[in-house]
């Protein structure tokens, strides 16, 4: 594999009630670096869970982005954690580091992403929830 088709960055959410704001704090950092924006977000399980629950306290910024592209708000009833994350500029999908730190993660641009793991089983994937992030002015 060429090392130019993976590119990483370290970071780091100390307040998860900003994950969000943070997370796209080290995207600015990694597009800064690279000229290109990540497309991958690794972190620890705990960490997605982290940030499923707070995503859940803060509804009112978050979205789900619909297949056909529109975004509608989030009801309760509706949310079931997080998997992506969709900003202005760039689309992350989250993917589990088993060796990674709560808190820690690591932003990465790869040109193929192999997501070779196990499908997820048809029921459960009808009920994860792409979240569009939208800053309130």
């Amino acid at each position: 594999m060429d090392p130019k088709s993976r590119l990483t960055l370290n970071g780091f959410i100390l307040d998860f009630n900003e994950w969000a704001e943070i997370i796209y704090s080290f995207v600015e950092k990694f597009y800064k670096k690279y000229n290109v924006y990540p497309n991958i977000l690794l972190a620890s399980d705990p960490t997605f869970n982290k940030i499923s629950f707070y995503a859940q306290i803060h509804l009112e910024t978050i979205f789900i982005l619909e297949d056909d592209g529109s975004s509608k708000n989030m009801d309760m009833d509706e949310y079931s954690g997080v998997n992506r994350i969709v900003f202005s500029d760039c689309i992350l999908d989250f993917c589990i580091d088993y060796e990674a730190t709560l808190g820690n993660f690591i932003l990465m641009w790869d040109q193929d992403p192999d997501f070779s793991g196990e499908p997820i089983p048809e029921e459960e994937e009808k009920k994860t929830i792409t979240l569009q992030f939208k800053k309130i002015a």
